[in-house]
């Protein structure tokens, strides 16, 4: 064999071995990222499902503290501010329905007051 052809051998056999490495170098970040991606869409996910879980807790919050004075203050306190949109029907139920409804069913069920929280602005 010539010196020639075993030259070009030798560098395609090199210029081979370096894509390799590369290959499997970037193989590896690859999946490196895509467990942080999904790792991060996992959070986002929990995020949100908290956030679902937080604004209905504070809706049944704000139901009960139509009849509970202690309740309203403390969502006063944290800067809640709780509108009723039927005084009437507000009055005419009693004060422990919304709390018994609450514990014999685990799901919020639509209550006969509608009430609505809004966060103040500091």
């Amino acid at each position: 064999m010539k010196a020639a052809p075993y030259y070009v051998i030798v560098a395609l056999a090199v210029v081979t071995l370096a894509l390799a490495v590369t290959t499997l170098v970037l193989d590896k970040s690859a999946r490196a990222l895509q467990t942080e991606f999904s790792e991060q869409t996992r959070r986002i996910s929990q995020g949100t499902n908290a956030e679902r879980l937080i604004r209905q807790m504070l809706g049944d919050l704000a139901r009960i503290s139509v009849n509970n004075a202690k309740i309203k203050d403390l969502l006063a306190r944290n800067g809640y501010t709780v509108e009723v949109e039927n005084p009437s029907a507000a009055s005419a139920q009693p004060a422990e329905a919304p709390a018994a409804q609450s514990a014999a069913n685990p799901t919020p069920a639509p209550s006969a007051t509608p009430a609505r929280t809004s966060k103040r602005t500091r």
